[in-house]
């Protein structure tokens, strides 16, 4: 994720690449929620033949789905990236996925959790 913030007025702004605390694989994410809802998370990989059929027979196809797929391709290299951002700018650890999970649990299973202001 790409964000700006304003310093030394609103005509300044510089752009900050923030991350959460670590680098996790796709399969870890997937764990991750299971734990915190207590229900297997399958996770499913797929090619990007696969990803387009399963869209396209959606009616999600076309230029808008070309993009997303080429977005994702560009992303990769991201996906092991870790900044320091969150704790330089905001003064406080960046929320790991847990943390933000536990927070907002009833998203995915309909609990409860307390969402932080």
């Amino acid at each position: 994720m790409n964000a700006s913030a304003g310093r030394a007025g609103p005509e300044t702004r510089f752009g900050y690449t923030i991350t959460g605390p670590e680098a996790l694989s796709p399969r870890r994410q997937a764990e991750i929620v299971g734990e915190v809802i207590g229900e297997p998370v399958r996770l499913a990989v797929r090619t990007v033949a696969e990803t387009r059929n399963v869209f396209e027979r959606r009616g999600w196809g076309g230029p808008r789905l070309e993009a997303l797929l080429e977005l994702k391709r560009q992303s990769g290299a991201w996906d092991h990236t870790v900044a320091d951002t969150v704790p330089r700018v905001v003064g406080r650890p960046a929320l790991t996925l847990r943390d933000w999970l536990e927070e907002h649990a009833e998203l995915f299973s309909g609990g409860g959790g307390t969402a932080r202001p």
